[in-house]
């Protein structure tokens, strides 16, 4: 991620992911990964997550139901749970006083009963996936600012 990749949108920079090969999963490392795997520019926006809480359950073996294209049969799965805010802002723009978007750029999408798990790839590295099946398009707040 190139530093400043917040600038155009009045945000922070997306937080970077670094490699986690561990053979277990932390509470911790599974918020880490979460946040750095869902934080991105992309295209014309920029995708943050804010207010993020995460429980990690025990592991369980793969299962054939588990349909991850890159999941590592023989490695253990985390079950995940927990609630957050997914941002997507777009540009700032300021021509004049009627055609601002400046501290209204951003969507935000509250996500309060999200669930899913953590998986160890066939590279050896590992994925946190979660998403609020509940909650939908309706409950965002549109023409919000940036998170801080």
């Amino acid at each position: 991620m190139q530093a400043q990749s917040g600038f155009p949108y009045g945000t922070r920079d997306p937080i970077t992911c670094q490699p986690y090969t561990a053979n277990s999963m932390t509470q911790a490392m599974a918020a880490k990964l979460f946040q750095c795997f869902n934080e991105q520019v992309t295209g014309s926006y920029v995708y943050l997550i804010t207010d993020l809480s995460l429980q990690l359950g025990g592991p369980r073996k793969a299962l054939s139901s588990d349909s991850y294209r890159d999941l590592d049969p023989n490695a253990m799965i985390y079950p995940i749970r927990g609630s957050f805010t997914r941002y997507q802002c777009g540009k700032v723009f300021n021509i004049d006083a009627s055609h601002t978007n400046v501290g209204t750029n951003c969507t935000a999408y509250p996500q309060p009963k999200a669930e899913g798990t953590c998986y160890r790839t066939t590279f050896g590295d590992w994925q946190c996936k979660m998403f609020d099946r509940v909650t939908d398009s309706t409950s965002a707040t549109m023409h919000v600012p940036p998170p801080k």
